[in-house]
């Protein structure tokens, strides 16, 4: 069983973005494992993690993680999550690249203040 976990997060780590979890539904979908308990415990975990993360909105914790855990193992039940999830994370790769470019803009400029206060300039 880990094993089988270990090698799924490998795929899904290694997939390109914006189509990993897509990917990750095709693969689960013609496994073997689509019989019903397999599923019925996997949406039960979710369910958990939906639960727990509730519970930490208000509590001090990682909210987020067990939400981040509740959606990823939904994408693998349902293509549209997983097509949700790959717009979403393609969404976040641009703030993020946005705002990484815009401090280090920030900081190239406050730094070359500085050197030009320095000699005078």
């Amino acid at each position: 069983m880990f094993q089988r976990l270990r090698r799924d997060w490998k795929e899904l780590r290694h997939a390109p973005p914006g189509q990993r979890f897509q990917q990750h539904y095709e693969r689960t979908r013609h496994l073997a494992d689509r019989r019903f308990w397999p599923r019925l415990f996997r949406m039960i975990v979710v369910i958990g993690c939906l639960l727990v993360g509730l519970a930490l909105t208000v509590l001090p914790g990682p909210a987020i993680l067990f939400f981040a855990i509740a959606a990823v193992l939904l994408a693998a039940e349902f293509e549209g999550m997983a097509k949700a999830l790959d717009r979403a994370e393609l969404w976040g790769r641009k703030i993020a690249r946005r705002w990484r470019d815009k401090w280090r803009h920030r900081r190239a400029r406050r730094h070359g203040k500085k050197a030009a206060a320095r000699t005078g300039g």
